[in-house]
């Protein structure tokens, strides 16, 4: 006679693959802090960081939003039919980027349909996330995603996206630092 035990292996599979391309992710990341790193402008920040958000994590729709004073704007995007001009007082209640730039944290829409804070920038769009850029507790900007899909971003797309935000945090801190060593240098001399 003949014992046999089998076992379904397909689940555990396809948890490894998903794992593996998400340290593939994360390790493109760190070629993407790197170029970040050595970036000689806020317009090569820009470019680096939304390449990064588009190649990368596979976001459709992405922009880098900047707070200037009191209002957050658009700097650069990604995926959009046309340019969006938003520009968000940093007062109002409404806007998810708004709410991640006061907040400090990150914002996760999974409906938009359902949250009212929510602040149409392009028709269809049905999730958002929105990730600070900060510099200890200085908010420097927003990274924010959008997809045509309901509950688009998974927890892997949050945490990955919250380490390409420090990233940037930390290019634009660089540079602005660089800057500031060349006008002391010249000062001096």
């Amino acid at each position: 006679g003949f014992q046999l035990t089998a076992r379904d292996i397909t689940e555990r599979k396809r948890a490894e693959e998903e794992w593996k391309r998400y340290e593939e992710k994360l390790s493109t990341l760190n070629i993407y802090s790197r170029n970040l790193n050595i970036a000689e402008s806020i317009e090569e920040i820009y470019r680096i960081t939304l390449e990064a958000m588009e190649r990368t994590l596979g976001f459709e729709q992405a922009s880098f939003m900047v707070v200037d004073k009191n209002v957050l704007y658009v700097a650069d995007q990604r995926g959009y039919p046309e340019i969006l001009s938003l520009r968000l007082p940093l007062n109002e209640k409404r806007g998810i980027t708004v709410k991640a730039a006061k907040t400090g944290r990150l914002v996760l829409v999974s409906d938009t349909k359902k949250d009212e804070a929510y602040v149409e920038g392009m028709p269809n769009i049905r999730s958002e996330l929105a990730v600070p850029i900060k510099i200890g507790h200085s908010v420097l900007g927003v990274l924010n995603v959008e997809s045509k899909r309901l509950n688009a971003f998974s927890e892997k797309d949050r945490k990955l996206l919250e380490i390409l935000a420090s990233h940037a945090a930390t290019a634009i801190s660089n540079l602005e630092h660089a800057k500031n060593l060349e006008a002391y240098a010249r000062e001096i001399q």
